[in-house]
């Protein structure tokens, strides 16, 4: 026998010549053989400038110098490549795979015998200064993500967001923005009520309802605008308010009943009469008229198109011992729809009424005016209440009611 029947070790015969040349092999196949690793497994072809030492495992369908070695471990060694068989139970580690493989007699097999994991990173501690998540935080905004989406779950019941804020006088709120520049806020600011605000610039914004933290009132602070509603809601319930397309009103559901919404009496602008049946106003408050042939308003209703029975009454008094002549007439400051006039005895506190009675069409909404004026004499009052009896009636009033 002259090599060793597991690594092939070649043995010293006896006498033998130059005997360092036989110990040198051995010690080279131990080199290779003890402790065993290999480059790689996956290499079809030997590379192009291997290190003398270097190690692959050859795999099937190699090619080159490996073309015959599959299954084989091959080294570079001494300028060349030689080739070692391996014998059941032979260990090797592949270098690129941090793994360790078993030969059965037949081929390699992976040993479980990977790397060990790194150790788990330490916990994470208590607080953090700032955290961000696919994103940079910074001293104003400590906690950042960028992400499709942000989920906050509950833990088997409900889940509460909660925004706190020092003082009734700070600000608790929700900005949503278009390019980092805000268009819509919702939230406590500036006071404990709450509300919602809009901006197209992300400079000016506008407040569009706000509901009061004492009394829980909501307050619409620009024009509420309810898209039209083909016909009335099959089953509404009480207190609710619609625009009907059909009849061009304001619906509302009241003790069980739809009907229409009659809009408040007097004021909003002629705009906002073309559906008012009956418009009221009267003088708030006393008018010195000081100037002569100035008409002054008494009192102004908004008519929509229609034709109108239109009631005014106005009461002037003299506050001076001379005679005056009065004119009180209906106009829109375009066209006169009546006008009435008298002379007024030179008494002072004198009260006179000047009724007027009319129909005026109207073909769109206008503004109606009660108007009057002193033509003679100075020193006179247009009366607001009346002054006896302490009734606080209304002593200037001008009522139109639609006919047609």
């Amino acid at each position: 026998m002259s090599d060793t029947p597991i690594l092939g070790l070649p043995y010293l015969a006896a006498a033998q010549a130059q005997k360092h040349v036989t110990h040198n092999e051995a010690l080279t196949i131990l080199d290779i053989l003890v402790q065993a690793s290999a480059k790689s497994r996956h290499e079809a072809s030997p590379p192009a400038t291997p290190a003398n030492g270097d190690r692959y495992l050859v795999p099937s369908g190699a090619s080159a110098e490996w073309a015959t070695a599959t299954g084989k471990l091959a080294v570079f060694s001494d300028g060349g490549w030689r080739f070692h068989a391996p014998r059941e139970g032979w260990r090797l580690w592949i270098d690129d795979e941090d793994k360790l493989i078993v030969y059965d007699g037949s081929a390699w097999h992976a040993t479980g015998g990977e790397a060990p994991p790194p150790p788990p990173p330490p916990p994470p501690p208590e607080t953090l200064d700032h955290l961000g998540i696919h994103a940079t935080a910074d001293p104003t905004n400590r906690f950042v993500v960028s992400s499709a989406a942000t989920l906050l779950n509950h833990e088997g019941e409900g889940h509460q967001l909660k925004v706190n804020k020092a003082k009734a006088t700070d600000t608790a709120s929700l900005l949503f923005q278009t390019g980092f520049s805000g268009r819509a806020e919702m939230g406590v600011v500036g006071n404990d009520d709450f509300k919602i605000k809009v901006s197209a610039d992300g400079a000016t914004f506008k407040e569009a309802l706000s509901a009061e933290a004492a009394t829980g009132v909501i307050t619409a602070h620009q024009s509420l605008r309810l898209a039209p509603r083909e016909a009335d809601p099959a089953t509404p319930i009480d207190g609710e308010i619609w625009y009907s397309a059909a009849s061009k009103t304001l619906r509302k559901r009241q003790n069980g009943v739809s009907m229409d919404l009659v809009p408040a009496t007097s004021g909003g602008g002629p705009g906002n009469a073309a559906n008012v049946n009956v418009v009221t106003a009267s003088l708030p408050a006393d008018v010195t008229m000081a100037q002569l042939n100035n008409f002054y308003e008494c009192a102004k209703v908004d008519i929509g198109p229609g034709t109108w029975l239109v009631f005014a009454l106005a009461h002037f008094m003299r506050m001076s011992p001379n005679a005056s002549i009065v004119s009180v007439r209906l106009t829109d400051d375009t066209t006169v729809f009546g006008t009435i006039s008298a002379s007024i005895p030179s008494t002072t506190g004198w009260i006179t009424p000047f009724p007027l009675t009319t129909v005026v069409t109207a073909t769109s909404p206008i503004a109606l005016k009660l108007q009057m004026a002193v033509t003679l004499g100075v020193s006179a009052v247009m009366k607001a209440v009346f002054p006896v009896n302490g009734s606080n009636s209304r002593a200037t009033t001008l009522t139109a009611v639609r006919i047609a």
